[in-house]
């Protein structure tokens, strides 16, 4: 079997994983000499603390940082939204997406959808 090339790993993930391990190792040795497992004083200042009204506050301006997950289309569901989509082909109507911003200009006024 041939040797492997060792794999080089890059990015900004890199030097925080490092720094984490450093300071794993830092504190196994603090536990193997007996002395207390807390942090350092300059390593307590690396950590900020945010209050939650801040972070609350900081989600509500940009929204957040994730989507939820949408349920999976099943088969059965599938198959009735094609076939009620074929239906209304062949009747001459016009099928859109989700979504799709519709104007409607009918007898009474302007409709949106």
């Amino acid at each position: 079997m041939a040797p492997q090339a060792a794999c080089v790993h890059e990015g900004g993930g890199v030097e925080r994983r490092a720094a984490h391990h450093e300071r794993e190792r830092q504190r196994r040795q603090r536990e193997a000499a007996g002395g207390t497992t807390e942090p350092a004083a300059e390593e307590a200042m690396d950590v900020e603390a945010v209050s939650a009204a801040d972070v609350l506050a900081g989600v509500e301006e940009s929204g957040p940082n994730y989507a939820l997950p949408t349920a999976r289309e099943g088969q059965r569901e599938r198959r009735e939204r094609l076939r009620v989509d074929e239906t209304a082909k062949q009747a001459g109507h016009t099928i859109v997406e989700t979504g799709t911003h519709v104007e409607i200009l009918g007898e009474q006024g302007l409709w949106k959808a």
